[in-house]
């Protein structure tokens, strides 16, 4: 399964300055076509939902399904799956290690 991966590492939404790795062109053309919906908006349902540090945002192009990683403040990785097309929480996923790529930045020192 090919996944349009948009790594945003604290602050795309917290202010400071993002990290992007992503065809984001393509994800830009399916919202710009109304297809999906803002990841930045996703992004900010997620945090309220999940108070912490976001690590992660990925769109599944196949299923348009957004995953987002959030480091929380109760030392867990959150995984929230949104459906890209409404904004719809679909489930969440938690664990105390993180995948491969789910590291806060200041982890990735270690």
């Amino acid at each position: 399964m090919r996944r349009l991966a948009i790594m945003a590492l604290l602050g795309l939404v917290a202010g400071a300055a993002p990290s992007v790795w992503a065809d984001h062109n393509q994800v830009y053309e399916l919202h710009q076509r109304g297809e999906i919906v803002s990841l930045v908006e996703l992004i900010g349902q997620a945090q309220s939902l999940q108070p912490g540090q976001m690590v992660e945002a990925e769109l599944d192009e196949q299923s348009l399904v957004y995953e987002i990683t959030i480091y929380g403040e109760d030392d867990r990785y959150h995984e929230l799956y949104f459906d890209a097309r409404d904004g719809r929480l679909i489930t969440t996923h938690a664990d105390d290690e993180p995948d491969a790529d789910d590291r806060p930045l200041d982890e990735l020192s270690d």
